[in-house]
């Protein structure tokens, strides 16, 4: 079965290891997270493991700002950027679920009878009403959903806050968000009506959700940033070295966003982008035709394809060194996030396969997933 990154196996049980990130290990106490999936079986394992990596990463991201919080205790939810608040609420709608989805309210609801059930879907119906209305900042009762839920997750969680600030604020916005978001989905599986995200931060997955617009005019943007390389003046790449680096803008934008501030960019979110890099099928572009990197990795699991080789993604990882080295030098990010993380190549040098052309390359970078 292929390689998973952070998927190890113990006595027949899967378990998710994360190392602790450099800038924190020496608080945190440990060198890594070893944590159990708790399942046998391997596609469940892969199905689980992506969201077990999240909620570790959360924890790493709390414990870097608790640190970061050490002089100003009373309020640490203000220390959090406004692309960490969405994240935050984010796993606090994958709890919500989970809690929901645990309760068997769906084989509940099938056991009603059609009165029952008409009761049932009518509250369900005012409770979305109500969600709704306050997503989009009206308030038609006393009950602020969003912000006492709020309140709950951070005490909950460690998170000292307060309530006047405006951290807060987008915070418990984030969360009504969420709570609409929740309650359209329960309704319109129900009504076995179409369903549509309420907003963008929910059409992708949660380590990946868009930036609000909010942050879009906070610095330079990713998708800004990769128009000003390839348009630099003072370089003068060939047409064939711009399609080099098709894969790795094309991941960027599909990880971040490109609307995602060049200064929210983190040294452990562009190592999760190397992941799943190394995650992706051998020959993705034949294999999986015209599917997301994320769905060509899930492909892969599934159906067992071999993975791509460690050569090329070092190549892409050099193109991305390049793209924020380029960013730092114009002075739009005071580090190079992507710096030194090629990969350790085990293959000896007299066994190590012939590059590819240049004529091969523009046939796989010209492929629909690229």
């Amino acid at each position: 079965m292929p390689k998973v990154p952070n998927l190890i196996r113990k006595h027949n049980t899967f378990y998710i290891r994360l190392r602790v990130p450099q800038d924190i290990v020496d608080s945190f106490g440990k060198n890594e997270v070893v944590k159990s999936l708790k399942t046998t079986d391997y596609k469940q394992a892969c199905q689980r493991i992506n969201i077990e990596r999240l909620k570790i990463n959360t924890e790493f991201t709390e414990f870097r700002q608790r640190l970061e919080s050490e002089q100003n205790q009373t309020d640490m939810l203000s220390s959090y950027s406004e692309y960490d608040l969405e994240a935050l609420s984010l796993r606090w709608m994958d709890e919500k679920e989970r809690e929901i989805n645990n309760s068997s309210s769906i084989e509940k609801l099938e056991n009603l009878d059609e009165n029952e059930r008409r009761d049932y879907l009518d509250d369900l119906e005012m409770e979305h009403h109500y969600a709704k209305a306050e997503a989009n900042g009206r308030r038609e009762t006393e009950l602020h959903q969003g912000k006492d839920a709020a309140i709950r997750f951070l005490k909950k969680n460690k998170i000292s806050f307060d309530r006047k600030s405006k951290a807060f604020d987008v915070f418990a916005s984030y969360i009504s968000k969420a709570n609409y978001e929740m309650t359209t989905r329960r309704l319109r599986y129900y009504q076995g009506r179409p369903y549509k995200p309420t907003h963008a931060m929910f059409v992708q997955p949660a380590l990946s959700a868009q930036i609000s617009e909010a942050t879009q005019d906070r610095g330079i943007t990713l998708g800004r940033l990769i128009q000003e390389y390839i348009n630099d003046p003072s370089k003068h790449r060939e047409d064939t070295t711009l399609k080099n680096y098709r894969v790795i803008f094309r991941a960027l934008e599909e990880f971040f966003g490109k609307d995602k501030s060049l200064e929210h960019i983190k040294r452990s979110e562009v190592k999760a982008l190397r992941e799943v890099l190394l995650s992706l099928p051998a020959n993705a572009s034949k294999k999986a035709p015209n599917s997301t990197l994320q769905e060509a990795c899930d492909l892969a699991v599934k159906k067992g394809w071999s993975l791509v080789s460690t050569s090329t993604v070092n190549m892409y990882l050099e193109k991305l060194n390049s793209l924020f080295k380029y960013a730092h030098e114009e002075g739009y990010i005071s580090s190079n996030p992507a710096k030194g993380l090629r990969i350790k190549e085990h293959v000896k040098k007299k066994n190590k396969r012939n590059s590819f052309g240049f004529e091969q390359l523009n046939q796989i970078f010209n492929a629909p997933l690229f």
